[in-house]
């Protein structure tokens, strides 16, 4: 009796082999984002590359089911594996990890001063994965700070969190914390309580760019309308009067207001790559920092786990900052 061979493996179907290339191009792409020389592209693939890619894997599973509908049988090896690769993307190419920017283990060489008076607790920020800031690439290095005196951030017992001013925060004196040219000013938005977002406040609102060095830019946003004190091209100095802290601009990810303080290789809002940097002249649990890298959001409830910097006046500092109520 002959023996019956067994049914040749289908051809792969168009659908399939550009969901493979997809597999392999979502790899390549993690890859790059993490050791790729040319960090443009690098920031375009976490940015918008990886999310396209889901995008796309829906649309070649979509084209795979009604190709199957038309060409019964529904199911056969290469159209599972074509299902398979869908998953594989789907899952694999959004998910949340920390911006790895290529100045991760390089601080920038310039030491910060303290811009602010006070006691100050980092909200969010640092050197860690385990913040907010992380997800975004310009900011992954920054801090996120906010005043607290008296163990408390808020200047009334029970504070509505909707009016800026009862914030120790607002109305605190910023000073420059190293020197350089102001490239960037804006001071025409208005507070608003960062519960009550609106769509047209800018992501920065008020604020300064100083920058430091080339490939270097200092931005310090959320300033109080009306307060920046310099202007396009001016030449700062360390401790000089800058502005006040405000609650301008949308303020994400915090409800409350804060200083955003970061460092980034592009001046522009969302461009750029974060770097990290060190802060000296301010005191953690009661020692002296001269180059410290501050840190928040080590855990849940980011604000209950960041440092608390007890700022080391500058000459005449004191006199400048709001009196403490």
């Amino acid at each position: 009796m002959k023996a019956r061979s067994s049914a040749p493996l289908p051809r792969p179907e168009w659908w399939v082999l550009l969901l493979l290339t997809l597999v392999v191009a979502v790899v390549v792409g993690h890859l790059w984002v993490f050791h790729g020389p040319n960090r443009e592209l690098a920031l375009w693939l976490y940015k918008s590359g990886r999310f396209q890619a889901v995008i796309a894997a829906g649309v070649l599973g979509l084209a795979g089911i009604v190709t199957g509908l038309l060409r019964p049988p529904l199911v056969n090896p290469w159209r599972l594996v074509g299902l398979a690769s869908v998953l594989f993307v789907v899952f694999s190419a959004p998910v949340p990890y920390a911006y790895p920017s290529s100045h991760r283990d390089h601080p920038s060489e310039v030491t910060l001063a303290m811009p602010v008076a006070g006691s100050w607790r980092v909200l969010s920020g640092g050197r860690t994965s385990h913040n907010a800031l992380s997800l975004e690439p310009d900011r992954c290095h920054g801090l996120l700070l906010a005043r607290e005196e008296h163990g408390t951030r808020w200047r009334t017992e029970q504070p509505e969190h909707v009016e800026p001013a009862e914030s120790w925060t607002f109305g605190s004196e910023l000073f420059a914390p190293a020197p350089g040219l102001v490239v960037a000013v804006q001071d025409g938005e208005p507070d608003r309580s960062f519960e009550l977002r609106v769509e047209e406040a800018s992501s920065r609102g008020n604020h300064i760019v100083l920058q430091l060095s080339d490939g270097a830019y200092l931005v310090l946003a959320h300033l109080l309308q009306g307060s920046v004190r310099v202007q396009v091209g001016d030449q700062v100095e360390v401790g000089q009067p800058i502005a006040q802290v405000g609650s301008s601009g949308r303020g994400i990810p915090l409800t409350e207001p804060h200083l955003d303080l970061h460092l980034s290789t592009l001046p522009g809002a969302g461009q750029g790559e974060g770097i990290p940097f060190r802060i000296g002249g301010y005191r953690l649990e009661g020692v002296v920092q001269p180059a410290g890298e501050p840190r928040g959001g080590l855990g849940v409830g980011d604000s209950a786990h960041g440092d608390l910097l007890e700022a080391i006046p500058f000459p005449g500092q004191a006199a400048q900052d709001p009196e403490v109520r």
